[in-house]
């Protein structure tokens, strides 16, 4: 940013909406996970964005809901085959 450019340019102008557009393209950047891990910001510590918090709870509920389910019953159930079973000793696919 030029010296000054912030108090003399108006909110709707290029700067402020070139700023706006870079807030908006890193909380996707991050949202998607292509953030650089190896360059800490010049800046200090990154302010969280408030997605994060709920994208981090729902990943705990959902790892939490495929640990605990039953995957041949599910797949009974979505195949519409009661007599269907996983190989035992593989634990992979259908027979």
């Amino acid at each position: 940013m030029v010296y000054g450019q912030g108090i003399q340019e108006q909110a709707g102008s290029t700067a402020h909406r070139r700023e706006m557009f870079w807030l908006s393209s890193t909380n996707w950047h991050q949202f998607l996970g292509f953030s650089a891990p190896g360059h800490p910001s010049i800046l200090g510590k990154r302010k969280r964005a408030p997605w994060e918090d709920e994208a981090k709870v729902s990943r705990v509920e959902r790892r939490h809901q495929l640990a605990t389910m039953d995957l041949e019953a599910a797949a009974q159930r979505m195949t519409r085959r009661p007599d269907m079973q996983f190989y035992p000793t593989r634990g992979g696919g259908p027979y």
